[in-house]
């Protein structure tokens, strides 16, 4: 298809009813035929694809959702509803969830009842359960080298289930590569696909599990990455991780009333909202409130 200039309105309407599903319809059965993910950056037909989205001011994002009849695909959807589940403990809204994916054809839709197994079973008894489709799971994160923004969303899952091996270093090992990962994409002054947010809540799930495990050496260092990310690109979702991470870190090793300072301030922000939208933040709070004051007496550190 030959394309040139700039469409009006309803241009656009025609192009999109004519043009969008067909061209998507090829895309796919090209991936299907593929090896490697990678097509799209030495395909010949990427850069004027992408050139015609580009001319129409629309996101390869926002054409998949207008390919879809602008609706989410069915696994973004569902992880969504988990998601929304898990912020707010509704625990029978997960295992609902979980249920219903777990033996669904659509490979998508059976990895969010693998992912939300996990998170339920680290809920419940702070452990990972290794079946065969969280097995499978980590073998492939693990196997590939470069990851996908998808893959990277699943960041600290993958730290939920290397958690269970009880190796501190594992963990850093893993927080490296999901660091080298992100800054593919991350400028010093752009981070188009939020993935400073994704660093944030990771350093908040590494600081906690090697607190576990009482590798308190390494939790210590790892202030020093937390302090490195840009709070510019940060949105308050990262800005309130990268803060409880630095609270809880101040409540071991550095200065407790700050720490405690940070805490009752992300705790009001959150108190303006009824119901509650975030329940596991005050869950870590008062946690990690008791260990620290444990660990302090225990190592007669200086408050």
């Amino acid at each position: 298809m030959v394309f040139s200039g700039k469409f009006n309105l309803t241009d656009r309407s025609h192009f999109f009813t004519h043009w969008v599903k067909k061209t998507a319809a090829q895309i796919i059965n090209l991936i299907r035929s593929t090896a490697s993910f990678y097509f799209f950056r030495d395909y010949p037909g990427a850069t004027k694809f992408l050139a015609i989205l580009d001319n129409l001011s629309v996101s390869p994002s926002e054409f998949k959702f207008i390919q879809n009849n602008f609706r989410q695909s069915s696994s973004e959807t569902a992880m969504a509803a988990f998601r929304h589940a898990y912020l707010v403990q509704d625990l029978h809204q997960m295992g609902k969830l979980i249920h219903e994916y777990r033996n669904n054809s659509n490979p998508a839709l059976k990895r969010v009842s693998t992912i939300g197994s996990i998170l339920l079973n680290a809920y419940h008894s702070g452990s990972i359960q290794i079946t065969p489709d969280v097995d499978l799971l980590w073998s492939q994160m693990l196997q590939t080298k470069v990851w996908t923004i998808s893959e990277l969303k699943l960041a600290n899952i993958l730290l939920a289930i290397a958690s269970g091996q009880k190796k501190p270093t594992v963990i850093l090992e893993i927080m490296n590569r999901i660091k080298d990962n992100c800054h593919r994409y991350i400028s010093e002054t752009d981070d188009p696909f939020n993935l400073s947010d994704i660093l944030a809540s990771a350093y908040l799930t590494v600081l906690q599990i090697e607190l576990n495990l009482k590798a308190y050496k390494i939790a210590k260092s790892l202030i020093n990455s937390v302090n490195t990310l840009n709070e510019q690109l940060l949105s308050w979702s990262g800005r309130i991780s990268q803060q409880l991470t630095i609270a809880i870190w101040e409540l071991f090793f550095g200065n407790e009333k700050r720490g405690q300072q940070i805490m009752d301030l992300l705790q009001s922000l959150e108190n303006l909202y009824f119901p509650v939208q975030d329940k596991t933040l005050f869950d870590i709070i008062a946690h990690r409130q008791k260990e620290a004051g444990q660990y302090r007496q225990q190592h007669h550190s200086p408050r």
